[in-house]
């Protein structure tokens, strides 16, 4: 991470998700736990300190108490930490943008594959289920995919076929043997004089 050596240390990543938390300066004794050696403790927070993570400072009222704090490059870096875990404890909830764009995706299965026809099981938002058909076509030296369903040469159903990594090589592997050009999407809509 950019040379910062303290978080490798073993009380890194909990200090700063903990001033995270309380989002104000801390006393040291209160990110301190009693099952930790107190100089080791210490010496991590003087590394971080060292890599410009968080800022100690001494009170000079009354007893002599020592407050840590995030910087804002700290702050970043304990966001960052936090993102992480909480993905990876499925504790996210997706971005907006993402919502609207997903809103109607759907999982979706190759069935089988014919001559020239690759037929896909399409699980619709509302329960139901049907099968889709994509054309393989060949017109001369090139190959077009076209979605019986869609009707276009463009569309979620061909995604999908190009993102399953079987019937990809397939279609790879019969455009190699016979010299063909796989024609993408929007061009062939441009070509058949459909507008995406």
């Amino acid at each position: 991470m950019n040379g910062l050596k303290s978080l490798d240390e073993k009380y890194a990543k909990d200090i700063l998700l903990k001033l995270l938390e309380e989002d104000q300066p801390v006393l040291i004794t209160k990110l301190y736990k009693s099952n930790r050696n107190y100089y080791a403790f210490k010496n991590v927070i003087k590394k971080m300190e060292e890599d410009g993570l968080v800022e100690v400072k001494e009170s000079t009222e009354g007893r002599k108490s020592i407050y840590v704090s995030l910087t804002e490059k700290g702050r970043a870096v304990a966001e960052k930490i936090k993102e992480a875990e909480d993905i990876a404890a499925g504790r996210t909830e997706m971005h907006p943008d993402w919502k609207e764009k997903f809103k109607n995706m759907r999982a979706m299965v190759h069935f089988n594959t014919y001559e020239n026809v690759i037929r896909i099981t399409d699980y619709l938002p509302d329960g139901t289920v049907r099968y889709v058909d994509v054309d393989v076509n060949i017109r001369g030296n090139k190959m077009y995919l076209y979605c019986e369903a869609c009707g276009s040469f463009d569309c979620e159903h061909i995604n999908f076929i190009w993102s399953h990594p079987k019937l990809r090589r397939d279609l790879l592997k019969k455009a190699q043997e016979e010299h063909l050009i796989i024609v993408d999407g929007e061009k062939a809509e441009r070509e058949n004089g459909k507008k995406k």
